[in-house]
């Protein structure tokens, strides 16, 4: 597992580091600017995604919706999007740092 890092003062907390470190956790930085990147712009959009469809009329569906639909983010849902993360960082360094397709 590889625990992406943008510098972010809550990333840099000793804690944080010595927990992961004992979990075998391994540490990826990339600068807070690129945030086209990580991975978790993406998982939020899966829920996103799955209750637009639902087109909820009132705050209370829409709640109901979300929890439902984040309750159902599996595993491979997000593994989907970190194990892309060698290929994404290559994308960014091959153009240079301009846009890329993800």
């Amino acid at each position: 597992m590889i625990f992406i890092e943008d510098g972010a003062k809550a990333h840099r907390a000793t804690t944080s580091h010595a927990e992961y470190a004992t979990q075998g956790v391994k540490r990826m930085y990339y600068p807070a600017s690129l945030l086209n990147l990580n991975p978790i712009k993406h998982i939020w959009k899966l829920p996103k995604d799955r209750v637009y469809v639902r087109k909820p009329r009132t705050s209370a569906k829409l709640r109901q919706y979300i929890t439902e639909k984040w309750g159902k983010i599996t595993v491979e849902d997000i593994q989907r999007f970190t194990n892309t993360m060698h290929r994404r960082c290559r994308a960014v360094i091959d153009a240079k740092g301009g846009p890329t397709k993800y």
